[in-house]
């Protein structure tokens, strides 16, 4: 269809009931009964194809139809269109009307003539008209009757509103004489046509025909595009075009000449695939509005607020009328119809640009103060306040603030850091002489729950204001939290020192200033324990106060969690060093439950729980933080505890469930600003992928982030789990058949571990990796000594996961006969830790060491419990390495699991999964499977969080992962691949 001329049909669809009625009229006015219809409406909102519809109706039956459309064709004009055409519908012969006919013609130019050399009136008005235009009406009245006695007579006159007063006059002077008869005037015009020359009260029938329905936009729009649409992209067309059908039919004729498909993704094209048709819709909708009205729409279009009583007050307009220019606006499908605003940005756009406003800046300024006065949500104010560029006024920073708070207590910390930000930015002019640093503080804060590095930049500018020292520690404090919860930065160590430095020298010896002191210390060790990056001279703070008794009571509370903050300091110091696992995490146990804990503490909690083999309360706390983070918004805390939950998952052997959290996290990650400055996730998704033996996939993600090439140097200095990306990429690096350069960045990160204060055996197990590599290379006295130091930390803290380690450590540095006695106490050790993985690997060592002794039967049962153990898991390296040992001992290799996804999906989730990921639509699926609709939705919503997935993209990206197809060589189990990574911070 080239510039298709549509059929009437489809020109009428979600018109039926204005036709009907219509019909209605015209078959009454067949009858005898004389009837005049006014069809009213804005332009394009299908006013003649209703006309044309009568027409063609009237055409199968014996009447007479008349038609014209007024063009401004001057006085008369409309007159000598109707009476000089030839009439449409039946013209069967008649001796009398033709005389009659010409000479009205004649009377017309004879009133034309006159009309030009005198000029003639308009009705209503202080000039009388021509004496001839009473003989124009006589003879338009005598010629309608001579052509009713014959038959029906339908008069159809469309865009009414452009009448030449004349002639209207003469339609008039014909309604009044005729009161009985076969008569149909049928006039159709947009809204309030020609001022007072058509007013209502002249007829009997007003038809406005209203916007379309989306389903009758949905069935022009599979009529015009070929194709079944998307109920957005329906959505988006009913929006932009209002409903109005000319509109409407003029986008989708250039969406077709585009070749656009009717899907969601092409949904924002709609907009601005015609932006002129637009504008001169929205043009003529609004020709007709009066000057209060259009001031009215410039208002709403300018401050983006539809509510009479502010309005009314801004462009001063009493709200009575404000409130009739409003629905005068929503009557021509500017205004929604089911809220407040505009259908559309777009309409919105046009409006402002066919109606402008002079000084926009001093009305949004008006509108808030308006808003302010009459106690409107803060954030609604706040809203205008953003829009103006230059705010000068005191209250409205006292405003911003306060919506900023507002919105954190909300949830919506990026609706915060807009409010904040704009404060910030024009502090000069809006709180001049007023020091900016605390809302710069306030801003960090909502910033750091969805972009830490920017309020860190924020903080990092107060601290360079060279503030009080009282107040340079409050900012270092909120700095070094900050830094906390994103894992430490290079500089985080070095400016608490510095506060803590300059609070001990200058601060009076007050309970705010000891206080102070306690939180920048615990705040200290919890930052720099274990980091990179920390400076000599913060390493040298960091063990001194580590080496003093605690400074404050840990049984009380504190400002701002002074006493939790020590509480997580000591036992993350303990952890680390190590100490007995039950001495570092008795002091917390007893005060898990606080709700004073913030996030930062109770991650770092929660991994010092999880390296004493306290699951249960590290998954506690981290739940705790899940559930706290989702309420405010903080992406940044959700993804950084579903790491850590992740990682639990993954000590525990729940590796699909490790898989669906981890993906959950990188997910988020992957959405947001900050992607680049997090590795945790992704680190953590890795080695659980390579735990499962999905080693290129594993590589895919940490290559895709950059994190096996140059990366991971960059962040690792500035981000929780930095370790990861080094022991993955050794490795890594080991797998491609590079031993060396596995062992020298496994005695690097050991290296970087013991600066950092990080000597658990459990936090990374680089050392279990390192030491076969260091015997291949005949270096055994440094394996010696390595081993030895491990072994002690192990049997320090004590632990059944740290001695199982350090047994199946020393067991493979000796001959085999020796070595079944160490794995057989390292198998019993670690039944009593929550490391099935770990067990799992321990009897397969056993069996291997069994078998090369000659005890086949022995190492067969060792080797079947270890082979069932890390199937169970999902350690699919482990159990096809434990398979190929127990075939060569003469036992039955099990049949290994379909996927990671076999013991996570219920049996249906499953079937509905494999079929979304052939790209069945969901009725589809339904059909498949003989179920409803709902319940298919049900199974894919189930299945998306489980999996970690958000939509059905992502599941068709990530479909082969968990089906477990394209499955890879698996590795022996001698190597780093299936050992268990350990924990990041």
């Amino acid at each position: 269809m080239a510039t298709r001329q549509l059929a009437l049909r489809d020109r009428l669809t979600g018109r039926s009931a204005e036709l009907a009625l219509l019909i209605q009229e015209f078959a009454a006015a067949r009858s005898g009964r004389r009837r005049a219809v006014l069809v009213r409406g804005p332009a394009g909102v299908g006013k003649s194809a209703l006309l044309d519809a009568v027409i063609d109706a009237a055409s199968q039956h014996n009447v007479t139809v008349l038609h014209a459309v007024c063009e401004g064709a001057g006085p008369h004009g409309v007159l000598r269109q109707l009476f000089r055409t030839r009439p449409r519908g039946h013209t069967g012969a008649s001796e009398g009307a033709p005389v009659h006919l010409e000479e009205l013609r004649a009377l017309l130019e004879v009133a034309a003539a006159e009309e030009c050399d005198g000029g003639g009136g308009v009705a209503g008005s202080a000039h009388p008209p021509p004496a001839g235009h009473m003989a124009v009406s006589l003879a338009v009245h005598r010629v309608c009757l001579r052509m009713m006695a014959r038959r029906p007579l339908v008069l159809v006159v469309d865009d009414v509103h452009h009448c030449d007063s004349e002639s209207w006059r003469a339609l008039n002077f014909l309604l009044h004489r005729v009161r009985r008869g076969p008569l149909l005037l049928l006039v159709a015009g947009r809204d309030r046509p020609g001022g007072e020359n058509v007013p209502d009260c002249l007829f009997r029938t007003t038809v406005r025909p209203g916007p379309l329905r989306e389903t009758h936009v949905a069935q022009l729009v599979q009529d015009v595009l070929d194709g079944a649409p998307d109920d957005e992209f329906v959505r988006t067309c009913a929006q932009v075009s209002g409903g109005n059908p000319g509109l409407l039919l003029r986008i989708l004729d250039a969406l077709r000449r585009a070749e656009v498909r009717p899907t969601a993704a092409e949904a924002a094209r709609i907009a601005d695939i015609d932006p002129e048709a637009l504008r001169e819709s929205v043009a003529a909708r609004m020709a007709d509005l009066s000057a209060e009205a259009r001031d009215v729409a410039a208002a709403v279009a300018v401050v983006g607020l539809e509510r009479p009583e502010i309005i009314g007050p801004l462009i001063r307009v009493p709200p009575p009328r404000t409130r009739a220019a409003v629905e005068a606006l929503r009557e021509r499908a500017l205004l929604a119809p089911d809220r407040l605003g505009f259908a559309h940005a777009a309409v919105r756009r046009a409006v402002a640009a066919e109606v402008p406003m002079p000084d926009s800046e001093g009305l949004l300024a008006r509108a808030a103060l308006l808003m302010s006065d009459a106690r409107m949500p803060v954030r609604t104010v706040a809203d205008h306040l953003i829009l103006l560029s230059r705010p000068d006024r005191a209250w409205m920073a006292d405003t911003l603030r306060e919506a900023g708070a507002e919105a954190l207590r909300q949830g919506e910390p990026r609706a915060a850091a807009r409010y904040l930000r704009h404060l910030v930015d024009h502090a000069a002019t809006v709180m001049p002489g007023a020091d900016p640093a605390p809302v710069r503080g306030e801003l960090a804060a909502a910033l750091a729950r969805f972009d830490p590095a920017g309020a860190l930049t924020e903080l990092r500018a107060a601290l360079d204001s060279r503030p009080a020292p009282c107040d340079q520690a409050q900012v270092a404090l909120q700095y070094g939290e900050i830094a906390l919860a994103v894992g430490g930065t290079p500089d985080a160590a070095d400016v608490l020192v510095t506060a803590l430095d300059a609070v001990r020298a200058e601060c009076p010896a007050t309970a705010r200033a000891t206080e102070l002191a306690t939180l920048l210390e615990s705040t200290l060790l919890l930052v720099g324990l274990g980091a990179r990056a920390a400076s000599s001279s913060a390493r040298a703070r960091i063990a001194d106060i580590g080496d003093r008794p605690p400074a404050v009571d840990e049984s009380g509370g504190g400002a701002h969690g002074g006493a939790h903050r020590a509480l997580a300091a000591r036992t993350w110091l303990a952890a680390l060093a190590p100490h007995s696992a039950a001495s570092a995490t008795e002091p917390v146990r007893s005060v898990l439950a606080d709700p004073e804990w913030t996030d930062a503490e109770s991650c770092t909690v929660g991994l010092a729980l999880l390296l004493a083999d306290e699951t249960d309360p590290a998954h506690a706390v981290w739940d705790r933080t899940l559930a706290r983070s989702r309420e405010r918004g903080d992406d940044w805390t959700h993804h950084q505890a579903l790491s850590c939950k992740a990682l639990g998952l993954l000590w525990t052997g729940a590796l699909d469930e490790a898989i669906a959290a981890a993906q959950h996290a990188v997910h988020i990650a992957e959405q947001a600003p900050w992607r680049r400055t997090t590795v945790l996730p992704f680190g953590v998704l890795a080695l659980t992928l390579s735990v499962c033996g999905h080693h290129e996939r594993a590589d895919a993600v940490m290559r895709r982030e950059g994190l096996l090439e140059g990366r991971a140097a960059d962040l690792a200095d500035t981000s929780r789990g930095w370790s990861l990306p080094a022991l993955y990429r050794a490795q890594s690096a080991w797998r491609r058949g590079a031993p060396a350069e596995s062992l020298d960045l496994l005695l690097a990160l050991g290296r970087e571990l013991r600066a950092g204060g990080a000597g658990n055996p459990l936090y990374s197990p680089w050392w279990e990796y390192a030491l076969p590599l260091l015997a291949v290379q005949g270096r055994a006295a440094e394996a010696g000594e390595l081993l030895d130091e491990y072994t002690e930390s192990s049997i320090r803290w004590g632990t059944p996961r740290a001695l199982g380690h350090s047994l199946i450590a020393r067991a493979r540095t000796v001959p085999p006969e020796t070595a079944v006695g160490l794995l057989t106490e390292a198998v019993q050790v670690l039944q009593a830790a929550p490391d099935p993985i770990h067990r799992s690997r321990g009897a397969y060592l056993l069996g291997r060491a069994l078998l090369r002794t000659g005890d086949v039967r022995a190492a067969r049962k060792q080797l079947e419990w270890a082979a069932a153990s890390a199937e169970r898991c999902g350690a699919r390296d482990a159990a096809a390495a434990a398979g190929r040992l127990l075939a060569v001992a003469g036992g039955r290799v099990r049949r290994p699991a379909a996927g990671t996804s076999a013991g996570l999906l219920t049996r249906a989730e499953r079937r509905t999964v494999e079929l979304a990921a052939r790209g069945l639509t969901n009725r589809q699926i339904a059909e498949a499977l003989f179920v409803a609709v709902r319940t298919v939705e049900t199974h894919l919503t189930h299945a998306y969080r489980k999996l970690g997935v958000g939509n059905r993209k992502e599941l068709l990206r990530q479909s082969a992962w968990w089906r477990g197809e394209d499955d890879q060589d698996v590795q022996t189990a001698d190597g780093p691949s299936p050992v268990l990574p350990g924990t990041p911070v």
